[in-house]
């Protein structure tokens, strides 16, 4: 697979003087443009609905959207299949938007739905009736049954059947599965219970892993906006691994801020001491500066630790989809980015310096007494921009270059 070190070594051999930190905007640049036109790296957000009309926006790493869903109740069946409402662009004037419009294909639920008019970093706007505002998470036990706590009490009971999406941390917990009610306290006005993969409640859901945030709970009467998005992911290249962890799972440290988003694709090379950090990873985000290596992307295959770590010996880089027809794409677009960005910089430097020009111009004409003394005015192309250069009209030799304030 390409890493993203690849792409900018290409184009470092076309452009040695652009800087790490131009070549890193132009590489994540790139990748936005990429993502948008192909789907190459796809994501599935949950969105928590408020009752009525209102307007939510993506996480701007969404950078398309293909489909929005709402679903207003789990999907009974099990089998894998999409609940709820598929939102399908209708008539825009009808809503009298700009943007797309899209209604949902019953005339119930919901009553629409807008997306922004080019799909892409979007804005969501619908009506949700009443009563739908979603039902959120704020604990996941790591334990067996996992004991979820709402916010609030819906007064689920036992043997309902609940759908959750989004829970970070303890990803055994977003599951079709069962409310066990029974037992389960009310805490401060919210509601505990216990998941169970079975509506018989015998087979406890048991966690794999400490709750960090998110959760919403799909049942009757609370519902949940399913968007399918493409997703640009922040790529980074060359970053350092200061510290690497003797544990299951390895946890790297760097020093400085990775950048990583949580799922994250790596390659890492060049480790020593324990050679098991090298390799292939995803990457679960655990602060600023630390992540712990998987082999799979719900981060349930832990990598495992083989040694002791040299520090600074490894470096990590993001893997790029494996697209074959675009390999050459990423350099060659990065190379057009950064040329067409020279061009635009020396055309707003010339214009700049063409205002200047006019602006001696006319000075030099108040000090003549309103006679236009210029007789000849170039922009020469120098390193690094351009230079100024204006004869004062005099009749004599002197040309005065970038200052016009001495007169013959």
């Amino acid at each position: 697979m390409l890493t993203a070190q690849d792409v900018l070594d290409n184009f470092g051999a076309t452009y040695k003087g652009a800087s790490s930190a131009d070549q890193a905007a132009l590489l994540n640049d790139t990748d936005i443009m990429l993502a948008r036109a192909f789907p190459m790296r796809k994501k599935t957000l949950y969105l928590a609905l408020t009752q009525g009309i209102s307007e939510y926006y993506l996480d701007s790493r969404a950078v398309w959207i293909e489909q929005a869903r709402y679903i207003d109740a789990p999907n009974a069946s099990g089998n894998g299949g999409l609940g709820g409402w598929p939102l399908i662009e209708t008539n825009v004037d009808e809503m009298d938007t700009s943007g797309y419009d899209y209604r949902a294909n019953s005339n119930s639920t919901p009553q629409y739905a807008m997306i922004s008019s080019d799909r892409y970093q979007g804005l969501i706007k619908l009506d949700s009736p009443a009563p739908a505002s979603s039902l959120l998470l704020q604990d996941a036990t790591n334990a067996s049954p996992i004991v979820a706590k709402t916010i609030g009490n819906p007064a689920l009971t036992d043997g309902t059947l609940i759908e959750i999406f989004g829970v970070i941390g303890n990803p055994a917990a977003n599951a079709l599965c069962y409310v066990k009610a029974t037992g389960y306290p009310i805490v401060l006005g919210n509601q505990t219970f216990g998941l169970y993969s079975d509506s018989a409640l015998t087979t406890p859901i048991a966690g794999n892993g400490a709750y960090q945030s998110g959760g919403i709970v799909s049942t009757s009467g609370y519902p949940v906006l399913q968007a399918f998005v493409r997703w640009h992911e922040a790529l980074v290249a060359g970053l350092v691994i200061h510290a690497a962890s003797a544990a299951t799972p390895i946890v790297f440290t760097t020093s400085s801020a990775h950048g990583l988003d949580d799922g994250a694709r790596v390659r890492i090379a060049g480790a020593t001491g324990d050679t098991n950090v090298n390799g292939d990873w995803y990457v679960n985000v655990l602060t600023a500066t630390m992540g712990a290596l998987y082999a799979d992307s719900l981060f349930l295959t832990p990598s495992s630790t083989g040694g002791t770590y040299t520090a600074d010996s490894g470096t990590l880089n993001s893997l790029l989809p494996d697209v074959p027809q675009l390999r050459r794409f990423w350099s060659n677009q990065m190379k057009y980015l950064y040329a067409s960005d020279r061009v635009m910089s020396d055309v707003r430097n010339y214009q700049a310096l063409n205002s200047e020009v006019e602006g001696r111009e006319a000075a030099l004409m108040q000090q003549r007494g309103g006679r236009k003394p210029i007789k000849l005015r170039t922009l020469t192309e120098r390193t690094g921009g351009y230079a100024v250069r204006v004869d004062p009209g005099c009749g004599c030799s002197n040309v005065c270059q970038d200052s016009c304030d001495d007169l013959c």
